[in-house]
């Protein structure tokens, strides 16, 4: 029997930079899809990559020189690829990201 995966939100592609920080690293990534429940990045650099279920924050860059911080854990990794689990964020992080992910045009 697979295991169900249930997803709360939709996932909505995205071309967007960001920066995750992680322990004492940080790197920059690019944003491949964002929901107000986490998102996919890419990281090319092998050794900025956190591993599973580390604790990470990410700085995206949402507009001319703005920034949205999100924090979240890892739960997916595959070659190049992070999926980020947000968690619960708090209620004016979530409400940042509906307006921002609605306002995107995908």
């Amino acid at each position: 029997m697979s295991k169900k995966k249930e997803r709360n939100f939709e996932r909505v592609p995205m071309r967007l930079y960001g920066r995750l920080t992680c322990d004492k690293f940080s790197t920059d990534v690019h944003v491949v899809n964002l929901s107000e429940g986490g998102a996919l990045l890419a990281i090319l650099d092998d050794e900025s990559r956190p591993g599973m279920h580390k604790f990470v924050k990410i700085a995206l860059e949402i507009d001319f020189q703005k920034e949205l911080h999100v924090q979240g854990q890892v739960v997916h990794l595959n070659a190049h690829l992070v999926g980020v689990s947000f968690g619960t964020p708090p209620p004016e992080t979530r409400i940042a990201l509906k307006k921002f992910i609605k306002s995107s045009g995908f």
